[in-house]
Order: structure tokens, then C-alpha cells, then sequence
């Protein structure tokens, strides 16, 4: 199988590169290519961030399972992005609550969106993978800091709280592990869930 493989610099916005002018479409170059397959990279310098601050940025911090994934273009055709169901497990801070703590079982229908996924486009397939992040088995249960996609017109639509930093995969020790690839030294690598939820608590006094 032949394939085409595109790498793309972003540095918090997209940045295009040698091989995709800016103002090119993903669609565009898919049907510009005499391949089946296009396989495109982002790389960033993402790196891990403090509790204070993803705790700033959150509206909501839920542990639980990502299920259901569907790609689809931005709006300006230049990126793919994933949009994943929440199946919470686990409230831990909701700024929208009248009180301290929530059930699962109250929230409304939560869905969080990523950058990076797997698109057919014509009789192309295009896959968009982000290298900041670590792949995640769909089994794992996550702990998500979310705030509020701007760009969604309903309820419950939420991206990720700095990036990729926002991120991480709940380990059988009840253990936080993030998923940036340069994330090993940030504050919450391998801190206990309990721990996590008494500080979210203090941080967002």
C-alpha cells in the first residue's frame, strides 16, 4: 500500500508547512494525491502545566471513559478533529453546580473534542495523528479537565484545558499518567486520584 506522509509544524495555531501551503485544504490535497492513503503529523512543544492553572482553566474535571469517536473537518478545512462521548465516572470540580458535589448521573450529555483522528474524504483516507499526545486504549478510564468549546453551539461541548496537558490516563493504582510525550516531570505524574480531588477542592477555593 502506498501512502503519502505530510508533517505539520503547530505552535498553538496551524502553522502548515513545506509540503501544504496555508492556504491549501485537506480535501485538496487529498484529491491532489495519487495515493490511498495520506498520513499527516502535527508537532508542537507542548509541555505539562501546573494544577493551579489547569484547574483555572476548568470548568469542569470529570474522571471517565471516552467512547464513540467521530472525525470531521474544521470549519476551514485545514485540520481534522475528533469529537469523543464522556461516559463520566467521577465529578470532581463543576463550576456550573449549586453545589460542591455531583453525580455522574447528573451532568448532561458530555462530549470532549481533540485535535487528530481519521477521515474518508472522497475514496481517500486521511488520518491527522497529534505526536504531542500518547495514544490511550479506548478501555482506559481518563481524567479530563475540560472548559467550554467557544466554537459549539450546544451544551456540554468541551475541549480539553490546556491542550493536551489537560489529559490523563487513570492507572489500575488509581494513578494519574499524562499523555503529553514530554509530560514525564509535570506536577500530577503518578499522583494518586484522592490526592487529586483534595487539591482540585483547595485550588478552586
Amino acid at each position: 500500500m502506498t501512502m503519502t506522509v505530510i508533517t505539520l509544524a503547530v505552535l498553538a495555531v496551524w502553522l502548515g508547512s513545506p509540503f501544504m501551503a496555508p492556504q491549501q485544504t485537506i480535501p485538496e490535497v487529498a484529491m491532489a494525491s495519487n495515493n490511498k492513503e495520506l498520513h499527516m503529523t502535527l508537532l508542537d512543544d507542548a509541555r505539562p502545566l501546573p494544577l493551579s492553572s489547569l484547574v483555572g482553566q476548568s470548568a469542569l474535571i470529570v474522571v471517565g471513559k471516552l467512547h464513540n469517536e467521530r472525525a470531521r473537518l474544521t470549519p476551514n478545512k485545514t485540520s481534522i478533529v475528533t469529537t469523543y462521548d464522556i461516559q463520566p465516572i467521577r465529578v470532581l470540580l463543576d463550576r456550573n453546580a449549586m453545589k460542591t458535589i455531583r453525580l455522574p448521573e447528573e451532568l448532561s450529555p458530555l462530549s470532549v473534542t481533540v485535535v487528530g483522528g481519521r477521515l474518508e474524504i472522497g475514496d481517500k483516507i486521511v488520518w491527522l495523528k497529534d505526536l504531542t499526545r500518547r495514544t490511550w486504549d479506548p478501555e482506559s478510564v481518563m481524567v479530563l479537565f475540560l472548559t467550554r468549546d467557544e466554537s459549539a453551539t450546544g451544551n456540554g461541548q468541551y475541549v480539553l484545558a490546556g491542550g493536551n496537558a489537560g489529559l490523563f490516563r487513570l492507572t489500575a493504582e488509581q494513578e494519574l499518567r499524562g499523555l503529553l510525550q514530554h509530560g514525564d516531570d509535570g506536577e500530577l505524574e503518578l499522583m494518586p486520584l484522592a490526592e487529586l480531588s483534595q487539591r482540585i477542592g483547595a485550588a478552586s477555593r
